[in-house]
């Protein structure tokens, strides 16, 4: 089954075909160099013979054929020397040992095919007739001339076949850390189906990291949202059956009640208080589903460029009867704030943090709501009380949905109001900040510059 697993790794074939690129690299690259050194090879021949032949000339001129030949024999005993045959006018042999030289001037190229003593070799050969009538061949055995550039091809195939079974095998070694790798992520997802979603794919350091290392840390990245997610929703099941579980209660007791009413009077009073439980528990229920489709990003198709100075107007307008109402001012400081999102979101976060302040501060607090555009470009939209605000420790915990400060859960509201805020800014690409307004708190979000708006 390994062999099999070896076998299919993309990895080994790669290493296979990559292999057989080299070895086919260095073996065309031996012939070229050897087709190119032959040519040289052969050049350097017929100038050294040119040469030689030019030399004996001289000789003759200078001398004479007897010390021409004497010459030529005390060349022949050189190692390494050319090869020769000499004749006299009348054709009789004077000095070398080349007769099979013997023929018409030129060049010529013979293969001796085991003649002694030259055995099985090819002689580049040059005949020429000097004046007085003797002839002259001068050659010089090619495959002795070549033995270099053979050996040169030899090595060069030789390092060629080294270097494509070393990448092979470092391709088998790949290949058998890629398997492990893989059977890894196998065993990561394999106990996250089962249900294990804190498993985790091990990875490597940055300095060895591979690309099978940017996949499990993306695997990584989608277990820990996924746990987040399934963490967030257990929780989430948790506090609306703890919400709700109350206000059902309140409701089966006040039915109980109007139940056992013995006027009509008092049996319409229950009833307009059994009504009002339900409207309680019915908005919960819608707060729960915008939630949903916030954080689901179903709005986004209704971004349009708004300014957020515009939206805070009329909502302060609105609240202000209310808030007066409850001994609580409210002021508005708006300055152009240009972004880019959803009007109905937006006006619905403001109105959560308008109603979060008069709902959890005492009368007497002072509410304000200020909007524009920060040094930095950037739009802001702030909502400042002077209330007993949210101590540090549990700023973050607030923007969980049904979080409170009151464990008893006896403040009204549906504990939704931040998440719903904390989920529209997330749904804009702002930053939402919790801080001490000293006294109270400050609730701001920070719009992105309208270049990077999702």
């Amino acid at each position: 089954m390994r062999i099999e697993l070896l076998l299919r790794s993309s990895s080994l074939r790669l290493s296979i075909v990559y292999s057989g690129i080299l070895l086919l690299a260095f073996a065309a690259t031996g012939l070229l160099v050897y087709a190119s050194s032959e040519r040289a090879a052969v050049e350097q021949a017929r100038e050294r013979i040119e040469l030689e032949v030019f030399a004996l000339e001289e000789e003759l001129r200078t001398e004479s054929l007897e010390a021409m030949a004497a010459a030529i024999e005390a060349r022949t005993s050189r190692p390494g020397a050319l090869e020769y045959w000499l004749t006299a006018p009348d054709g009789h042999h004077l000095a070398g040992r080349l007769r099979i030289a013997e023929g018409p001037n030129g060049w010529r190229e013979i293969e001796t095919e085991g003649v002694a003593p030259f055995g099985d070799t090819d002689i580049l050969t040059l005949t020429k007739t000097l004046p007085g009538g003797a002839t002259l061949s001068v050659g010089e055995d090619l495959t002795r001339a070549l033995s270099v550039q053979k050996e040169t091809l030899l090595t060069l195939i030789q390092v060629g076949a080294a270097a494509a079974l070393l990448a092979l095998l470092a391709g088998v070694v790949a290949t058998f850390r890629t398997l492990a790798r893989m059977r890894m992520i196998r065993a990561t997802l394999g106990r996250a189906s089962e249900g294990d979603l804190s498993a985790r794919v091990p990875t490597s350091s940055s300095l060895f990291s591979t690309d099978l290392d940017e996949i499990a840390l993306g695997l990584n990245r989608m277990l820990g949202r996924t746990q987040d997610l399934v963490a967030g929703l257990r929780r989430v099941t948790r506090d609306v059956a703890h919400d709700l579980r109350t206000p059902l209660s309140h409701l089966r007791q006040r039915l109980e009640r109007v139940g056992a009413a013995d006027t009509d009077g008092e049996r319409q009073e229950g009833l307009a208080l059994t009504e009002a439980k339900v409207e309680q528990i019915l908005a919960s229920f819608d707060a729960i589903l915008r939630l949903a489709e916030i954080e689901a990003g179903a709005s986004r198709d209704r971004f349009v460029p708004v300014d957020v100075a515009t939206l805070c107007e009329p909502l302060v307008d609105a609240y202000q009867p209310d808030v007066e109402n409850g001994g609580r001012t409210l002021t508005l400081s708006a300055d152009p704030a240009p972004a880019f999102g959803d009007a109905l979101l937006l006006t619905q976060a403001i109105a959560n943090l308008i109603e979060n302040a008069m709902r959890h501060t005492p009368p007497g607090t002072a509410i304000g709501v200020s909007c524009g555009t920060g040094a930095d470009g950037r739009s802001h939209l702030t909502v400042t009380d002077d209330g007993p605000g949210i101590p540090d420790g549990h700023r973050e915990a607030m923007l969980e949905p049904f979080a409170r400060l009151d464990p008893s859960r006896s403040t009204a509201g549906t504990g939704l109001g931040l998440s719903i805020v904390a989920a529209v800014a997330t749904l804009h690409g702002a930053d939402l900040a919790l801080s001490d307004a000293g006294p109270g708190l400050s609730v701001r979000i920070t719009f992105p510059y309208l270049r990077d708006a999702p």
